[in-house]
């Protein structure tokens, strides 16, 4: 790292548009101006739009070298630009906001594929990257988007092969989840004081308003002395935001010295389902008027429209066990479905409409952990089941997918949503998920949500969850 901190490069030439607020004027002359950079702020503050500046500035450099043709497109074949993150999910749509904000500016300029940062290190079954310091990667500006979900392995390895002179700039929200594996890379930079000035913070958000629920109800969670009774005030005032009690071995809920009688569980996720209606409406359709194989545009339409609908709403619970868990949450969704559907309620794993998840990367199907699809009978003579996926316009035989490392996608861990934006978010757990609750969790899964939250859960737990902050400590401090 301090390798990386001691390279000069040589600043782009800018031109800042008006519109950018201070705060992202100086993430833009932080990131240009360092080998390395963090630009870090929660959803809807600009992190993506503001690196698109340099984007454009990249462009306008490769093209006054002078090799330019008539109607040149920059892209990342050129060797100039990597875009990266953790999983295939963020870097999808890290792709797709970049391009959003490019088509914003007028800026005629086709991004390339986004990767996970395991493929754009090559890194294979072997577990090593084939690029490192002694053969480092091509590109002069590195992005890593969500780089709240690096763990310190994959972050070393990263530094390691940025190439002299090149720039590394790291995404994300420190104030979400670090990684699964070891380490809480993001937040630890940015505690550390040498690295002070190469960080830019991004506060202002356009996406929740000063008076948003979702935007004050992340706020008032992120304080580092949690105020529990602003936000019980928050989530009983606010459309936007709700809190359902459920049962945990009948505990009793007193609230403002009113006994408040929470619904039996059953008849909780019973509401919960119906949300899920719009989707088993498409579902059904798709009987009828089966998907068109051979017609890509078809495939590639009916697909998204179905992910459209289906992201308006989604569970996420804090953990796979117990019964605000993901699997038990699946399993009875997957039997609501299937007698929606009139179809037969046995064993088979694959069904018409079922929500998938890939919780590993496959490289040869070209599927990567976090990708959403969904299983659909095809209009040939032997109305196969066949997964499509959202950037796909071909679908993969189910007996390609390997039950280990797939699973129904009506719940999913918190862990898992980072990355993803849904309308409503659900978000489920009780006393059970103790140790797995912290203010990060609950952090990440309201921000997951563009429109609306409504919280099932204990009140024990819930207080927990927001008081609890986590303490994993990488150890990264010790390198400065």
């Amino acid at each position: 790292m301090n390798r990386t901190l001691a390279q000069e490069v040589t600043p782009l030439a800018l031109s800042i548009p008006d519109n950018l607020n201070e705060q992202q004027v100086k993430a833009i002359n932080v990131a240009n101006n360092n080998a390395f950079s963090i630009i870090t702020g929660g959803p809807g503050t600009g992190k993506t739009y503001t690196v698109a500046q340099l984007v454009i500035a990249l462009q306008e450099a490769t093209e006054r070298r002078g090799d330019q043709q008539e109607n040149i497109r920059f892209s990342t074949d050129s060797a100039s630009l990597a875009l990266a993150a953790p999983t295939g999910k963020a870097a999808q749509r890290m792709q797709e906001s970049l391009q959003a904000a490019l088509d914003t500016e007028n800026v005629a300029m086709q991004l390339q594929e986004a990767k996970t940062i395991h493929r754009l290190l090559g890194i294979g079954r072997t577990g090593r990257p084939r690029y490192d310091a002694s053969n480092p990667l091509g590109e002069d500006i590195i992005i890593v988007d969500e780089a709240s979900m690096l763990g310190v392995e994959l972050a070393n390895y990263l530094v390691s092969a940025v190439k002299p002179g090149a720039r590394l700039i790291l995404l994300g929200d420190a104030n979400q989840l670090a990684a699964v594996d070891a380490g809480a890379v993001l937040a630890d930079l940015c505690r550390i004081p040498t690295l002070q000035a190469v960080h830019a913070e991004l506060i202002k958000s356009r996406r929740f308003s000063s008076d948003s629920g979702i935007g004050q109800l992340a706020h008032q969670i992120n304080a580092v002395e949690v105020d529990i009774q602003k936000i019980w005030q928050l989530l009983k005032q606010d459309d936007a935001l709700r809190f359902q009690y459920v049962n945990m071995q009948q505990e009793e809920t007193l609230i403002d010295n009113k006994m408040i009688n929470s619904l039996s569980n059953k008849k909780t996720i019973q509401k919960v389902t119906q949300k899920y209606n719009p989707y088993i409406n498409k579902i059904k359709n798709l009987l009828e008027d089966k998907i068109e194989k051979s017609v890509p545009e078809s495939v590639k339409s009916t697909i998204n429209s179905l992910m459209v609908t289906f992201n308006q709403f989604r569970i996420l619970s804090a953990g796979h066990n117990g019964e605000w868990g993901d699997h038990y949450i699946n399993n009875y969704l997957t039997q609501w479905h299937l007698t929606e559907l009139k179809l037969p309620l046995g064993q088979n794993t694959w069904f018409h409409g079922r929500p998938i998840m890939i919780l590993q990367n496959n490289y040869e199907l070209g599927l990567f952990n976090g990708d959403i699809g969904f299983c659909l009978q095809t209009g040939d003579e032997r109305n196969r089941l066949e997964v499509f996926f959202e950037s796909k316009t071909q679908g993969i035989a189910v007996n390609l997918l390997n039950d280990e490392v797939i699973a129904t996608a009506y719940a999913m861990t918190i862990h898992k949503s980072q990355g993803s934006e849904f309308d409503h978010v659900a978000i489920t757990f009780d006393n059970s998920h103790a140790r797995l609750l912290s203010k990060e969790l609950i952090y990440t899964a309201v921000t997951r949500a563009k429109k609306q939250v409504t919280i099932y859960s204990t009140k024990t737990a819930f207080e927990k969850a927001v008081q609890t902050p986590t303490e994993r400590h990488t150890g990264l401090a010790q390198q400065f």
